[in-house]
């Protein structure tokens, strides 16, 4: 198969993945972090500080840097960036329960976390709700606002791509501009690998495993080298996919990304899993769902009529406001 083959197979491949317009949902996500992620930031760190003044110089000799005007700026900048890392949450969970009926949606999201020092708490849950001509959002605190549905909540990616995404970009684009592509199989899988040149000795291995039966992705993996060819990065996904209601879906996806230290010693830093918990293509009616927040005693704050009222009776609300 020459590249353009193993091109179209890939593309083809992703756009056969389920992903569907009416359906309802239900997922969480899970963010980790290991004690090795807060160990090489905070090495780093000391590294940079340790080194302050000759790292200050290398940046201002790098080509790469001729247009920064203040080198000292931008030193601490650096060091700030990796310094922040150091008060990313340790778990962060999210789940979603997700309903478009082809009209409207509703959208249901909570959150809970665990800081860098061990501090548990939640957020939400938050919710939407729209019948395709207003939009409510409603707290935890019983305030709620009401809009037209030409807002839309703000809830980062949706599920689909959260499932078939590796490393945050689509598995095409990653795969695109490969060389030395190769494409070998067995009775259970096809596995396509590929390199991608950055300069120097700098460059990625990639490798897509597909199952031979279903022609869906079972594991995507990139191995990078920096300009020195020492192997700094690695990320691997794995999907498992499960029938939903006659549907193949992802039910779960981990994706892991491991680190060199500063010894070089590669080490698991973070793991993000995706798992559906349930998923039906027959939607929950939103109109319905919003109907039913809009009985319970919110304190709502009208941004079509610019009125304050209390909710508990959905008939009078949504007639005045849906026509």
């Amino acid at each position: 198969m020459n590249v353009s083959g193993i091109n179209d197979l890939i593309r083809r491949m992703e756009d056969a993945l389920p992903r569907g317009n009416i359906y309802h949902i239900n997922y969480q996500t899970l963010l980790t972090h290991t004690d090795a992620f807060y160990d090489r930031n905070r090495g780093t760190v000391k590294l940079l500080e340790d080194n302050h003044a000759q790292t200050v110089k290398n940046m201002a000799a790098n080509p790469l840097n001729k247009d920064i005007k203040d080198p000292e700026d931008h030193f601490r900048n650096f060091v700030r960036a990796f310094a922040n890392r150091l008060s990313d949450p340790r778990e962060y969970r999210k789940v979603i329960d997700c309903s478009l009926d082809g009209t409207g949606f509703y959208l249901r999201q909570e959150s809970s976390f665990i800081n860098s020092e061990g501090i548990r708490g939640t957020d939400g849950p938050t919710i939407y709700a729209s019948n395709g001509k207003i939009m409510g959002t409603f707290y935890s605190d019983l305030q709620a606002v009401i809009q037209p549905a030409t807002e839309r909540p703000s809830s980062g990616k949706s599920w689909d791509d959260i499932a078939y995404y590796f490393a945050m970009q689509k598995i095409t684009t990653v795969m695109t501009g490969l060389t030395d592509l190769s494409v070998t199989n067995d009775e259970k899988e096809i596995v396509i690998a590929g390199e991608l040149p950055l300069g120097d000795l700098a460059h990625s291995h990639l490798e897509l495993h597909l199952d031979k039966s279903t022609l869906k992705p079972a594991q995507m993996m990139c191995i990078r080298y920096d300009r020195f060819g020492k192997l700094f990065l690695k990320v691997v996904k794995t999907w498992q996919f499960q029938d939903f209601s006659g549907v193949s879906l992802p039910k779960s996806t981990v994706e892991e990304s491991y680190h060199a230290d500063l010894q070089g010693n590669m080490k698991l830093e973070q793991v993000d899993t995706f798992t559906i918990n349930e998923f039906s293509p027959q939607p929950e009616r939103a109109e319905e769902r919003l109907k039913g927040l809009l009985k319970s005693n919110y304190s709502v704050y009208d941004e079509i009529t610019g009125s304050h009222y209390v909710a508990g009776n959905p008939e009078e609300i949504l007639n005045k406001l849906s026509r």
